[in-house]
């Protein structure tokens, strides 16, 4: 008796940690589908502000340059879409069901044999929820990629279109490139100073 108590005892301290990691995995999946979530609404935002830029564009007959940059920027933005919709419609979230639980594979068993058999299906779901995780977040990050690349063909297509001459548009250029540079700087060693362990 002593023995069984003993690993009991660490059976559920065993079953505790397990759980905990569970958890955390879940919360995990929660945070990407959300992020994702706000991503295809971002994402469809910026492509309708596109095409209707496209559209007033062709519309007006107005003579604008490069135009094949625009379209560019909107095949990237599409393709971040298209992945982001598949990163949140990915597989779900692997459980233990109460239907599950009522099988006789749990119902017949002792409290330490429930316990163990709790642990492994617990250990399997974690290891395939990583896999779900890992896949919905390589889509996601790639999405921003993609995104990120099209809204950057955006600025870029507006900037060989101002009316100015090209020395201006590279020194403006450098310009934001330098001051972001600057505030990099300045709030990596502010953070440096803060996060710095105390002696």
């Amino acid at each position: 008796m002593g023995g069984n108590s003993v690993d009991e005892t660490k059976l559920e301290l065993i079953y505790n940690e397990i759980l905990d990691q569970w958890r955390g995995s879940f919360r995990t999946y929660q945070t990407i589908r959300e992020r994702i979530g706000q991503i295809i609404a971002f994402i469809g935002i910026i492509l309708n502000l596109e095409l209707l830029g496209i559209l007033q564009i062709f519309s007006s007959k107005i003579p604008l340059y490069y135009m094949e940059v625009l379209i560019l920027s909107s095949l990237f933005i599409i393709i971040s879409l298209l992945m982001a919709a598949f990163a949140y419609r990915t597989a779900p979230f692997q459980n233990l069901t109460s239907t599950v639980c009522l099988d006789d594979k749990f119902i017949s068993k002792s409290r330490i044999e429930l316990l163990k058999i709790i642990c492994e299906e617990r250990i399997d779901d974690i290891k395939i929820n990583k896999k779900i995780i890992h896949q919905r977040a390589t889509w996601a990050h790639v999405s921003l990629y993609n995104l990120v690349i099209g809204i950057l063909l955006v600025a870029l297509f507006i900037i060989l279109n101002l009316p100015s001459d090209n020395s201006l548009k590279v020194c403006s250029i450098l310009l934001v490139i330098g001051i972001t540079i600057v505030f990099y700087v300045i709030e990596h060693t502010n953070f440096s100073k803060i996060l710095k362990p105390k002696k």
